[in-house]
């Protein structure tokens, strides 16, 4: 009996061993930083100190931060401009509306959730002001869909969300 609980006391702590704690960065810790000629110490909310060494033109960091990091953002290509689908939910034709006070070149094109085109051909369209398209989805099957609107010029993508409806 001894051997059985001295067995489950050896055994019990390395299967508790399974899971992992990780360091998160929750949030910068502002401009608390300090700067010497060869040093710079700077932190994050979750993260106690952080050193980065530059001899010459070598760059040393620790931790999270790592040199190099370049910021990420979202890229607005369609300020000026109005995309209206109706009806929505469609039946048998959607029209789209698109307005602008920018010329865009744009790609109309649809695909189902899962990113497969569908059979309603794609457009390219040149708008300049106000610009109307029907699309027939008399053929197109009940569920929901995407139209993808894409600038030409800039690259960038518009998503609007489509149902079909008997």
């Amino acid at each position: 009996m001894k051997n059985l609980i001295l067995l489950f006391t050896l055994l019990i702590p390395s299967l508790l061993m399974a899971q992992s704690i990780e360091r998160k960065v929750i949030a910068s810790g502002g401009t608390n930083s300090v700067t010497t000629a060869s040093v710079q110490v700077s932190q994050t909310v979750g993260e106690s100190m952080v050193k980065g060494y530059t001899p010459g033109s070598l760059i040393v960091t620790e931790g999270f931060q790592q040199s190099g990091n370049t910021a990420v953002g979202i890229e607005a290509g369609f300020e000026a401009t109005t995309f209206t689908v109706f009806p929505n939910p469609v039946g048998d034709v959607l029209s789209l509306r698109i307005e602008s006070t920018q010329s865009l070149d744009l790609q109309l094109s649809f695909c189902d959730m899962l990113g497969k085109q569908m059979a309603i051909p794609t457009k390219r369209v040149s708008v300049e002001g106000t610009f109307n398209e029907s699309f027939d989805f008399s053929i197109v099957t009940t569920g929901t869909y995407l139209l993808m609107i894409r600038d030409l010029q800039s690259g960038s993508v518009k998503t609007l969300q489509v149902r079909k409806v008997d």
